[in-house]
């Protein structure tokens, strides 16, 4: 939406909030990604991390790399779900598979802090994942 950037039009959130939820509604997901975000970081609105966290589920369930991105950022910081490290590298590897290469430098990160037996659990996450069209991996 060109309500939250764009050359020539001035940022309104309310606005882009108000389109980025009616896109929402329909299934959208780069919609649903986008209206998370402006809960994460309150941008016109209070900072609400459950209602973030709606949308960025919603917008993985649709197989949108970004829905599973942010996820993935939530669960590396702890934004309203307790910090899961594991959890996060398969969130931002599930992204990448999806062709979110921005993952890459979060997955680099976390292979250098998690431990071996933390990758084999997170492997066969990410094998769940691939196994169901990366519609659900359950924990």
């Amino acid at each position: 939406m060109y309500y939250t950037k764009h050359d020539g039009l001035e940022l309104d959130y309310t606005l882009a909030r108000e389109y980025f939820t009616m896109a929402s509604e329909n299934g959208h997901p780069n919609a649903q990604s986008n209206l998370g975000n402006i809960f994460t970081k309150g941008l016109g609105v209070d900072v609400n991390f459950d209602s973030a966290l709606a949308c960025y589920q919603a917008s993985a369930s649709n197989r949108f790399p970004l829905g599973y991105y942010n996820l993935g950022t939530a669960y590396l910081f702890g934004r309203g779900v307790e910090k899961d490290p594991v959890r996060a590298y398969v969130l931002f590897r599930v992204a990448k598979m999806l062709g979110y290469s921005e993952a890459d430098q979060n997955i680099g990160v976390l292979e250098k802090q998690l431990t071996i037996k933390d990758i084999e659990i997170a492997e066969a996450k990410i094998s769940d994942y691939r196994d169901n069209d990366f519609r659900s991996g359950e924990w």
